[in-house]
C-alpha cells in the first residue's frame, strides 16, 4: 500500500510514473524533504508554507542568523507538519564553499516519539559576488 510521493521525485519501477512511500516513517522524511526545499511562493493559496532557509541564502552565517532560522523552522514545521516534533537542529558552515550542512533531528508523535534524522545541504551566495 502506498502512502505518499517519495520525495526527491524518482521515476517507479513497479509501474506508475513516481516511487511512492510505503511507511508513515518514509512519508514524514519525504514531507520533511519536500518542505525544506519549498521556496516562497512555490505553493498558491498556502503562502506560509516554504523554507524558512531561502530568506537567508544571502546574509552572512552569524549567531543572530543560526538562531533566528532554527526558530522559523521550528515554527513552519510545527505548522505544517504536526506529526513530528523538531528535537534538535544541527548546522554545519562551510566557510570556504558557502554551504550549510543542516541535520533534522525529530521526533515521530505519533510512535511514541520514534527518533529519526534527515540531513540537507544549501548553498549560500558567496559574499565577494
Amino acid at each position: 500500500m502506498n502512502i505518499g510521493i517519495s520525495f526527491p521525485f524518482r521515476d517507479s519501477s513497479q509501474g506508475g510514473r513516481l516511487q511512492t512511500t510505503k511507511t508513515t516513517r518514509e512519508a514524514i522524511k519525504s514531507n520533511l524533504i519536500s518542505l525544506m526545499n519549498t521556496k516562497p511562493g512555490q505553493r498558491p493559496m498556502r503562502s506560509y508554507v516554504y523554507s524558512p532557509f531561502f530568506n537567508y541564502l544571502f546574509d552572512p552565517w552569524d549567531e543572530i542568523t543560526e538562531e533566528t532560522l532554527e526558530t522559523e523552522v521550528k515554527k513552519v514545521v510545527g505548522d505544517v507538519i504536526p506529526e513530528i516534533k523538531l528535537e534538535e537542529l544541527f548546522f554545519d558552515f562551510d566557510d570556504e564553499t558557502y554551504v550549510l550542512k543542516v541535520r533534522f533531528v525529530y521526533s515521530i508523535v505519533v510512535f511514541n516519539s520514534l527518533e529519526d534524522e534527515v540531513s540537507l545541504s544549501f548553498q549560500f551566495q558567496n559574499p565577494e559576488f
